[in-house]
């Protein structure tokens, strides 16, 4: 109040003093003696009213815009709140994360699944490949898969070529699973009457099918309403330029077609990424499955080293003892919350993304029988490249009595075919029994991601 009032004279005196000085002048210029009247009106009153007028004016306009911005600092203020709020309340939410595993598959040169790890345990090499030595005439030590059958058209050792047949090889190995869904779909459509009902009537699969019948009988059992399946196919950059989509997803659809599931209820991903983004890419898959419980995802990667015109140039010019492999793998994942009709899940993942001691606390891996005894238990995935094991665990693990003979190894055979790696390794925690698998993000370590299957 102080400071306008001081304003409201200082703005007082300024006005007379400068109408003054006017008037002084221009009565000097026309030669004029200003009455008594004349100087108390125009020397006095009117530059008080005139101030009075703009102090009004003044106060008025800033009392309006320190009202509104007031306002719009309360309402800024308050969406802040409801914002942290929201986030510490997704943060808390997200310490535990559960998702649904069914299916898994992993395909390599050691054979299938469970197979692969008791393998592994012998720490299996490359080995020559006479097939290899027939075409480049060079001595290369391979890791591939056996009975892969490459489409007759295309070339046996063609890396694009050797994924799509293992793309195929995985959608067909889980055709048990697809017919549940493609069954599950169809009961859903049956049951909501949505607009692919029709698709449903009249496809060859289900045609047989009953669609008059009352839905009264299944309310107690009635489906969860699945409306997508979408498929995420994880790769290599280095084979974006060369594969073909196009007939790669028209193989699916056509495939999926002849199980049960209409085109309409299927979307097809393509991701080429390098080793990190491609294992990030994974895992925010699995996190996010909880987020939409309408849908499924299935995840399929592969990955290939062995094509002809490529390892000519490597082993050429660049690594005379370069050793390709390759290997291949898939899993359907759904919302916790979510059950697929007459199928049991595999495994539940569990994240906690939290500082180590928290996330270690809050998935009951602080006291477990397996620190005391000597034998490989920890699948840790990830690792720092530029620490040793006893510094990383020292570092990271000093809370927990973990040794470095407690990790477990699993990429003996995958030879120099690195791009996938992390993928691979995170497949095998889903085979092990009774172990932990950990993924551990080198990038950010306040976002440690532990991962507990059961």
């Amino acid at each position: 109040m102080l400071k306008r009032l001081l304003f409201t004279v200082f703005l007082f005196f300024t006005i007379c003093i400068f109408i003054l000085v006017l008037l002084l002048f221009y009565w000097r210029i026309v030669q004029k003696n200003p009455t008594d009247n004349q100087i108390l009106f125009l020397g006095i009153l009117f530059p008080f009213g005139f101030s009075l007028l703009c102090s009004i004016g003044y106060f008025l306009k800033k009392g309006t815009v320190e009202k509104t911005e007031k306002k719009v600092n309360h309402d800024h203020i308050q969406q802040e709140n409801e914002e942290i709020k929201s986030i510490k309340n997704e943060k808390a939410e997200a310490k535990i994360q559960i998702v649904k595993l069914y299916s898994p598959q992993l395909n390599s040169s050691l054979g299938h699944n469970g197979e692969i790890i008791l393998k592994e345990n012998n720490q299996p090499i490359p080995i020559f490949d006479t097939d290899l030595f027939e075409k480049t005439k060079l001595a290369i030590f391979s890791s591939k898969i056996q009975d892969l059958k490459v489409d007759e058209n295309d070339q046996k050792y063609n890396k694009s070529h050797r994924i799509k047949a293992m793309i195929k090889k995985e959608l067909i190995q889980q055709k048990p699973v697809l017919e549940k869904i493609a069954l599950h779909f169809m009961l859903a459509e049956k049951y909501y009457r949505t607009a692919l009902n029709h698709q449903y009537r009249i496809h060859p699969k289900w045609k047989d099918m009953d669609f008059t019948e009352s839905t009264s009988e299944i309310i107690e059992d009635s489906p969860v309403d699945l409306k997508r399946l979408d498929i995420h196919i994880i790769l290599s950059d280095k084979i974006k330029e060369s594969l073909q989509e196009h007939d790669i997803s028209k193989w699916i659809l056509s495939y999926l077609d002849q199980v049960g599931i209409i085109e309409e209820q299927v979307k097809i991903f393509y991701l080429y990424q390098s080793q990190q983004v491609a294992y990030e890419y994974f895992l925010n898959i699995i996190k996010s499955a909880n987020n939409e419980q309408s849908k499924i995802d299935i995840v399929i990667f592969a990955d290939s080293g062995l094509d002809v015109e490529e390892l000519k140039y490597i082993i050429n010019f660049i690594d005379n003892k370069y050793a390709p492999c390759e290997f291949s793998g898939s899993l359907f994942l759904i919302a916790n919350q979510v059950d697929i009709l007459d199928m049991n899940y595999f495994k539940k993942i569990t994240f906690a993304k939290n500082n180590l001691y928290e996330s270690f606390t809050q998935l009951n891996l602080l006291k477990i029988e397996q620190y005391n005894d000597l034998t490989p238990f920890f699948h840790l995935i990830n690792q720092p490249p530029d620490m040793s094991k006893e510094n990383f665990l020292e570092q990271y693990f000093a809370f927990v009595p973990i040794q470095t003979n407690h990790l477990l190894n699993f990429d003996y055979s995958l030879g120099d075919t690195k791009t996938l790696q992390l993928l691979y390794q995170f497949m095998f925690g889903v085979f092990i029994e009774d172990k932990v698998t950990m993924h551990f993000d080198q990038h950010h370590d306040d976002e440690i991601t532990v991962i507990g299957m059961s």
